[in-house]
């Protein structure tokens, strides 16, 4: 378990350096979104729990944990889809 937060840390830490490299405004966010949501990923491994039923609370409170994260890859997508698109049609969202 130890080893799965320091890949998710330093997953994250690359991504945010990756997004400081990248050229296009929609690519920057997305890569610091993608960041965010690995990041976010350590949530799972909170020791308590938020609702106290027995069998459904532990699965419902691995999805509210969980959701920040997604959220945040759901943007990281959509970003990525953006800048996709805007190359496509060439207009380049490079800060000149």
């Amino acid at each position: 378990m130890f080893w799965t937060m320091v890949s998710m840390i330093l997953g994250g830490a690359f991504l945010s350096f990756v997004a400081g490299k990248c050229r296009g405004r929609n690519a920057r966010a997305a890569f610091n979104y993608a960041a965010w949501g690995t990041w976010l990923l350590l949530l799972m491994f909170m020791p308590f729990g938020i609702i106290p039923i027995p069998v459904v609370g532990l699965l419902l409170d691995k999805i509210i944990l969980l959701a920040p994260a997604v959220i945040c890859y759901i943007l990281a997508a959509s970003s990525l889809l953006k800048e996709m698109r805007a190359q496509k049609e060439g207009e380049f969202t490079d800060i000149a």
